[in-house]
């Protein structure tokens, strides 16, 4: 049995759940959203308000990083040894980000001859430390949004080309499988002004048909999960009547976690919990 309590922390929501795993199963203790003021950089949290929702702050605290807060890439893996990965990744990380690396917390999940990077602030990692350690959390780990919806796919082992899809309000994130082999990871801001199109359809388009990407064309889906805040995946859904699409399958809490302890709104929301649950199916294997 192990307790995990996963945060999804975007740019105006904080979502909550404390779960406890056994074998296969999962059981829910708590499952909140706090609002928080918009605009911030680094949104300030209440502690009085997060403990309050947390039946016992203590043990392994993981959270899920919205878009913004994080940089994600995909660079071939030219080399062999964990050494020279990590000197290859911090190089390639260098010619990106905006401030020097050492501004960063970065790493690296390799797939076969490519890997996908992320760098995340350390003002947002050791602010946030400090901040749960203080309400009684041992380990805190950090997951930017995609990672976490990995976490779901991996834990359908039936379809051997899938991919998942999340839309927030701002920002929407993609990731595919072949042949349970990670090839697409990717994170867009929804309200790209390049793109005439609102939310960025055509680039969710192309997530879900597979289209031609810079290398190669993605193979033909045997479904797409489908997750996100309310709004935007409502003005996606009535979008894909006008083109054709694999098996959506719409994310759904109770699939997984019987018996929600939810309250007022939170039961109308219980689907945008979706990548506080994958954050925490990656941090209790």
């Amino acid at each position: 049995m192990k307790q995990v309590t996963s945060l999804h922390l975007s740019h105006n929501h904080l979502r909550l759940l404390s779960l406890t795993s056994q074998r296969n199963s999962w059981s829910c203790d708590a499952c909140h959203i706090v609002s928080i003021p918009n605009g911030s950089d680094l949104p300030n949290l209440n502690p009085l308000d997060i403990a309050s929702f947390i039946p016992k702050a203590s043990g392994s605290l993981v959270i899920t990083l919205g878009g913004g807060f994080f940089h994600i890439q995909r660079v071939p893996l030219e080399v062999a040894s964990e050494s020279d990965r990590i000197a290859q990744i911090h190089w390639e990380a260098s010619q990106v980000l905006i401030d020097p690396i050492e501004h960063y917390v970065v790493d690296f999940l390799p797939a076969g001859r490519v890997a996908f990077w992320t760098a995340i602030r350390k003002e947002i990692t050791t602010n946030y430390s400090a901040f749960f350690s203080d309400l009684g959390f041992d380990t805190i780990t950090f997951v930017p949004e995609p990672l976490a919806l990995l976490g779901l796919c991996k834990n359908n082992k039936t379809h051997q080309n899938h991919g998942a899809i999340w839309l927030g309000q701002k920002w929407g994130s993609f990731v595919a499988q072949n042949n349970q082999v990670l090839t697409t990871i990717e994170t867009v801001h929804l309200h790209n002004k390049a793109h005439n199109d609102p939310h960025n359809l055509s680039q969710i388009k192309h997530w879900i048909q597979g289209d031609l990407n810079a290398e190669r064309r993605r193979p033909t889906f045997d479904h797409i999960l489908l997750c996100g805040e309310t709004q935007p995946l409502t003005t996606l859904l009535e979008s894909l009547s006008e083109f054709k699409t694999p098996r959506i399958i719409p994310f759904n809490l109770s699939d997984h976690l019987p018996n929600i302890p939810t309250e007022g709104d939170t039961t109308q929301e219980a689907h945008t919990f979706a990548l506080a649950l994958g954050a925490a199916m990656v941090q209790a294997q």
